[in-house]
């Protein structure tokens, strides 16, 4: 499903000699840090899913059947010594690694090598170099990048674990964790990085794994003396225990992997704007002039980046069979009132990030603190997206039990639960239970036309009775009954998926209708208690992550 990515420029963005250069614009804050680029769903971005997961060990290095005396990665570059002999660079070529790939040996052989180049910027590295692997099992071969990619050699080894595991605070001991061991120097794996493509006036980014990505980004996990794609001289790390940490938090939030736990929560190529701690733009709040918050948006060439979520690399250790590993867990530190919006109420890790529309253990939205306290907690990175996916609440009118199912919300003044904004329907309040209220997730107005499954979905629309039966939305082409017409002019609530490829716990988007007053409402609930009888199926709500699984 990964289409690519069309390029937009950083805020105020222009290139001068190669290097990337922001300047302030007018939007309502002046961006003048941060960069622009697209997210991932995979870490290492290979050509099957099969081999994301895959380690290799530097000591099962061969060149001509022979293995290295010593094997390493130095800031990017496989280095080693063979038969006596230092090799480095394109000295790899015809280096070939081996794993255990579903019960098979798979070789995965160096064919290139060439000194890298940030895929963004053009400016050629001053340490890593990219490789161009092939991998053989006993009956197929292939290459291991789809669309002719390079590869990053990236140290250190990703490893799925139970909270039990480790000595992570996840209240669950069977929650999963995506963590980044960086204390055994013999793990690495080969990371795809993107593919330019030009088009015209319009530069694409096709595939591509995060962990490449977070590289050209300023985050690799090393010390880099390479410029930062926005122009900035030196990246923030300062440490190599603190690189392997940035990067821990960038590959979660290029993945949107708000749990930490390797699942992605967005799609290949979805924009978004990130900042690091060193570089965050804030604001301050009239009520509060003292205290600077991380600014709220809006960023982009058209004003529709917001604020969405403070990222941390977290160390933690692994109770492994041979002892203690030393490890970081890259996890969304908060999410603000606008990603919780679109989030079911409780999230899918309440351990790990508390729903604070639930207010149990004292959770926060990022907007709450402030700079200093987000870095306190361990925020390295601050993301901010376009929010092409929105929630969908349902409302109901207390005294006649008509509803009105509706993308239109925001948070209630006293920060509990909704508001609907749909003009007419201040009578309508959200519906309780708040945690049953919430339908599903839907795509946003906005969502770009290159969405991979876009073709599948249909618009929800919403009418408004002309003979007091309330609201109803129902998808483009469904006919609308009789005493309904569209809501204003600009009636559209966002896109419906209509299949296939959902799971059996995916939402089912009913229509309903009720004989005694002819009021009809749209709800994934069953809604026979108040009187309805289930009309019609209308479509599916998947969530981000199950969007992000779709072939």
């Amino acid at each position: 499903m990964d289409s690519g990515t069309r390029r937009k420029r950083p805020v105020g963005a222009r290139l001068l000699g190669g290097m990337l250069v922001l300047f302030a614009t007018t939007t309502a804050w002046a961006q003048v840090g941060g960069y622009q680029s697209d997210q991932g769903t995979h870490l290492h971005g290979t050509v099957d899913r099969k081999f994301e997961p895959i380690t290799l060990l530097l000591s099962s290095a061969r060149y001509q059947g022979v293995g290295f005396q010593q094997v390493g990665i130095d800031r990017g570059q496989l280095v080693g010594m063979w038969q006596g002999s230092p090799r480095r660079g394109d000295q790899f070529r015809d280096v070939s690694f081996s794993a255990e790939v579903e019960g098979q040996v798979v070789r995965f052989k160096v064919v290139a090598a060439q000194r890298h180049a940030n895929v963004y910027t053009g400016v050629e590295s001053s340490t890593a170099w990219e490789y161009q692997v092939e991998w053989s099992s006993p009956t197929r071969t292939g290459n291991l990048c789809p669309n002719g990619s390079w590869a990053l050699a990236m140290p250190g080894r990703w490893k799925t674990v139970k909270a039990g595991e480790t000595d992570a605070n996840a209240g669950d001991p069977n929650a999963r964790l995506n963590v980044l061991i960086y204390t055994q120097p013999d793990a690495f794996s080969f990371a795809c990085r993107p593919v330019r493509s030009e088009e015209g006036q319009e530069t694409r980014f096709i595939g591509g794994g995060v962990a490449a990505k977070c590289v050209d980004w300023g985050y690799a996990p090393w010390l880099s003396a390479d410029p930062m794609p926005g122009g900035e001289p030196v990246v923030p790390a300062t440490s190599i225990v603190e690189a392997f940490e940035y990067h821990a938090a960038c590959t979660a939030m290029a993945s949107a992997d708000y749990c930490g736990e390797g699942m992605p929560n967005t799609i290949n190529g979805t924009p978004l704007i990130m900042f690091n701690k060193g570089d965050v733009e804030t604001q301050v709040e009239p009520e509060d002039p003292l205290t600077k918050y991380v600014s709220a948006g809006p960023f982009g060439a058209d004003g529709d980046f917001f604020f969405e979520s403070a990222w941390t690399g977290t160390p933690v250790y692994v109770f492994e069979r041979t002892g203690e590993s030393r490890a970081v867990r890259g996890k969304a530190l908060c999410l603000t009132k606008k990603r919780w919006s679109t989030l079911k109420y409780g999230g899918t890790c309440p351990y790990s990030l508390p729903d604070p529309r639930q207010r149990e253990h004292e959770p926060f939205y990022c907007e709450q603190l402030s700079v200093d306290e987000l870095i306190g907690k361990g925020s390295m990175l601050f993301s901010y997206s376009t929010y092409i996916d929105t929630g969908l609440y349902r409302f109901k009118k207390p005294q006649t039990a008509q509803f009105l199912t509706t993308a239109a919300t925001a948070m209630a003044p006293n920060g509990d639960g909704y508001v609907s904004q749909v003009g007419g329907a201040e009578q309508y309040l959200l519906d309780l239970p708040h945690a049953q209220s919430f339908e599903g997730s839907i795509l946003g107005r906005n969502v770009p036309h290159t969405f991979p499954v876009l073709q599948s979905t249909r618009p929800l629309l919403r009418y408004r009775s002309t003979t007091g039966n309330g609201f109803l939305s129902l998808l483009m082409g469904m006919q609308a009954p009789a005493g309904y017409e569209p809501d204003g002019v600009d009636n559209l609530e966002g896109y419906v998926y209509m299949g296939p490829n959902v799971s059996g716990t995916t939402p089912v988007l009913w229509l309903w209708y009720r004989q005694q007053d002819g009021a009809y409402a749209t709800s994934t609930r069953d809604l026979s208690v108040w009187g309805y009888t289930l009309v019609q199926q209308m479509g599916y709500l998947p969530s981000m992550n199950e969007y992000a699984q779709m072939p």
